[in-house]
């Protein structure tokens, strides 16, 4: 096993024992999962998607699941103190 593949498997294990702990306080999906990726240099921004409240950008990123069999999300938005967009 090569060390990009041991990284690999270090990085799953890690988020799947934290059990995804920049999702914030967004309900877990119900039906088949998607995900969003969101990539921001506004670290600590708070994202919401409609209004709810989805997390907070951490290490440039946050990955919020989604039910891919819902309503899909009409606005997203990200605040922060100093940015706002």
């Amino acid at each position: 096993m090569n060390a990009n593949s041991l990284l690999y498997l270090v990085l799953i294990g890690t988020i799947l024992a934290a059990g995804f702990p920049a999702l914030g306080d967004s309900p877990a999906p119900a039906g088949p999962i998607g995900y969003y990726r969101i990539i921001s240099n506004a670290e600590g921004s708070d994202v919401y998607f409609d209004s709810i409240f989805q997390g907070q950008i951490r290490n440039g990123e946050i990955t919020v699941p989604v039910d891919i069999s819902a309503t899909p999300f009409q606005t997203g938005r990200k605040r922060n103190s100093r940015v706002h967009t």
